[in-house]
């Protein structure tokens, strides 16, 4: 799914990457198919960012990409509902902080269904 990153402006930056998905508050969903093939992955944390309540903590979604044999199959959009709803067990504000847009505008799109905030 690197490609994405390539069509890019920034491109892909091996070491940052490592590091943002090594970080101790880094989460992750996999959604594996036959052979064990990834199809679709999101990258959230826990982070303190809320501008209402400072102290509190919000679930940032910082990737969600989905193959491309699997896009418009409902699975992003199965991720993000659970991700709404970890963040509603907590009662926590759903952000995201997804920065391969320009090129692959789909996230945005179930960012906006699932009125996630930027």
């Amino acid at each position: 799914m690197r490609e994405q990153y390539d069509a890019n402006p920034w491109g892909w930056n091996a070491a940052v990457k490592r590091s943002e998905l090594a970080h101790d508050n880094a989460r992750f969903v996999l959604v594996r198919g036959g052979g064990g093939k990834i199809q679709a992955f999101a990258h959230f944390r826990f982070d303190p960012d809320d501008e209402v309540h400072a102290s509190r903590a919000v679930l940032y979604v910082r990737e969600l990409q989905v193959a491309q044999p699997f896009r418009s199959s409902g699975l992003g959009a199965r991720i993000m509902n659970l991700l709404q709803r970890v963040a509603g067990q907590f009662e926590l504000r759903l952000r995201h902080a997804d920065r391969v847009q320009d090129e692959c505008p789909g996230p945005l799109v179930l960012y906006g269904k699932a009125r996630v905030q930027y």
